[in-house]
């Protein structure tokens, strides 16, 4: 911002002159009065006893009563300007805002301007002049705040990005292996403005989003995300607060938070970060946002060393190996189970889901296979952390199947889409067919059911009677079958006739056949009883 042209009705020449004259003169006193008047209302800049920082105010003072006494004899001086961007500089430095340099700013513009009503009375100015005097004081006011602000925002983006390298630089100290010496780190603490806590806790970042979108995070957590393998160090990772900064602030990327340890030990705690979250992307630990080492420790001490790892799971498993992997995988679980619920069948039948029998059963065929093994409490350690790699190594075995199924998928289910397409004209076409033989059921169940009713009947002239109506129903069979070809609609409207006709011979075989039976059962009564001797025979 430049400094507002000075106008005025008054001639300015003489003005100008006298007013640059007077303030010359006078410099020395209003630089007096206006230092006393800072350190009477600004207790940051009250320090008498300091010889050193009131030559520094003073000079803070004069240059800007010589950079106005510049613009009224129209100077091109600048060097006023330097000076409050140093001023600026100073202030950030001193870890003070700007509020307590402008309010000095304003304090030597009110002793000023009084300087300058007094001029102007024994100049017997107007008071368009005074105003545009006091306009030239405000406007220059405004250069000096604006060049201090200009020097604190640079040294302010200086001071946070050496702030940053010290900070990264501590975090490097601490992770370091072997660790630093306690001695270097506390100087590089003190330097970087971060208290060493008691306890402390390593994050282990997965490289990718975080360097695209850093999260946001508080002054008390040192990150280094631009590293190959970004870290974080977490001060006092046990208090409910950083608890719910952890899982606010880093739950959009997958990190891994390692156990909390003292200082010396932050090499250890994100070294085991490390390993969970590779753990957890090979599918061994379940890794789904925020990991906490704290639940995977025992996977995270069975998978220190893999390679012998496979040897305790070759030497322990050997029985299992001859088994199919549908019937392998039952039994491991099985046996697993029964190990971590102290040997109890039911628990194990309520952790599988499976009837107790079945545990039993199970559990019958592992002793058989692994005999004394299941016996020996150290052979039994051993073998569940065996079956506990097996589970491990199974599941990634599953995530990398799953990973690489999805093209497989796609491309095989292409053409089956197409056949689904075709089939419902084909399924009609095969569906036509069978509507007629369904229509012509019912006379062929009439036929199947017709021999058995003169089989029943045991006079011969009770079957005559009972064949006149068959015969008429198989001359009556073409009609039938006419009105059985028709539409559906009339066939089960003729329905009822037909079942009352069908009705009739078996009614009338019935009504001739009661006196038949009566006679037979009276036979029966009147008949003499056979001899023993005779049945016998």
């Amino acid at each position: 911002m430049g400094t507002a042209p000075l106008s005025t009705a008054v001639p300015l020449g003489r003005i100008l002159r006298r007013a640059a004259a007077n303030l010359r003169a006078d410099i020395d006193k209003v630089a007096e009065d206006t230092m006393d008047a800072i350190g009477a209302s600004i207790p940051e800049y009250a320090r008498p006893a300091d010889e050193t920082y009131r030559r520094t105010l003073r000079a803070g003072v004069e240059q800007a009563l010589y950079g106005f006494l510049g613009i009224l004899e129209k100077r091109d001086d600048t060097t006023w300007r330097d000076v409050y961007r140093a001023i600026g500089v100073g202030e950030m430095r001193e870890g003070r805002s700007l509020d307590a340099l402008q309010a000095a700013i304003r304090i030597g513009a009110r002793i000023g301007l009084r300087h300058f009503i007094e001029f102007a009375e024994s100049e017997s100015l107007t008071a368009t002049s005074v105003g545009s005097l006091a306009d030239a004081i405000w406007a220059h006011v405004d250069d000096l705040a604006d060049a201090a602000t200009d020097g604190y925002a640079e040294a302010r983006a200086a001071e946070v990005g050496e702030l940053d390298r010290r900070r990264r630089r501590l975090l490097d100290l601490l992770v370091a292996d072997p660790p630093a010496a306690e001695e270097a780190v506390g100087a590089a603490a003190l330097a970087a403005r971060w208290q060493v806590p008691r306890r402390l806790a390593a994050i282990a970042v997965a490289p990718g989003e975080v360097h695209a979108t850093p999260p946001m995070l508080p002054p008390d957590v040192l990150a280094d995300l631009q590293r190959a393998e970004p870290a974080l160090i977490v001060p006092d990772p046990k208090s409910p607060a950083q608890i719910r900064l952890m899982v606010n602030c880093l739950r959009r990327y997958r990190v891994a938070v390692g156990p909390a340890v003292p200082p010396d030990a932050a090499g250890d705690s994100l070294r085991w970060a490390r390993r969970a979250l590779d753990l957890a992307g090979r599918g061994v630990i379940a890794g789904d946002g925020v990991i906490w080492c704290d639940d995977h420790l025992a996977a995270l001490t069975i998978f220190q060393d893999e390679a012998l790892l496979a040897v305790v799971v070759e030497r322990h498993l050997g029985p299992l190996t001859g088994f199919r992997e549908n019937q392998r995988e039952p039994l491991a679980d099985t046996l697993l189970s029964w190990l971590q619920h102290n040997m109890n069948a039911n628990a194990v039948a309520a952790d599988l889901h499976l009837h107790p029998q079945t545990v039993r059963r199970r559990l019958r065929q592992l002793d058989r296979l692994f005999g004394d093994q299941i016996r020996d409490s150290d052979t039994r350690f051993e073998l569940e952390i065996a079956l506990r790699a097996e589970r491990a190594g199974r599941a990634q075995r599953a995530q990398r199947a799953n990973r690489a199924e999805p093209p497989q998928r796609t491309r095989q289910a292409e053409p089956p889409q197409r056949a689904r397409q075709a089939e419902p004209p084909q399924r009609t076409r095969q569906a036509e067919p069978p509507q007629p033989a369904r229509q012509a059921e019912p006379p062929q169940r009439t036929r199947q059911a017709e021999p058995p009713q003169p089989a029943r009947q045991a006079e011969p002239a009770q079957r005559t009677r009972q064949a006149e109506p068959a015969q008429r129903a198989r001359q009556a069979e073409p009609a039938q079958r006419t009105r059985q070809a028709e539409p559906p609609q009339p066939a089960r409207q003729a329905e009822p006739a037909q079942r009352a006709r069908q009705a009739e011979p078996a009614q009338r075989a019935a009504r001739l056949a009661e006196p038949a039976v009566a006679s037979r059962r009276a036979d029966r009564v009147t008949r003499p009883a056979v001899p023993a001797a005779r049945r016998a025979r």
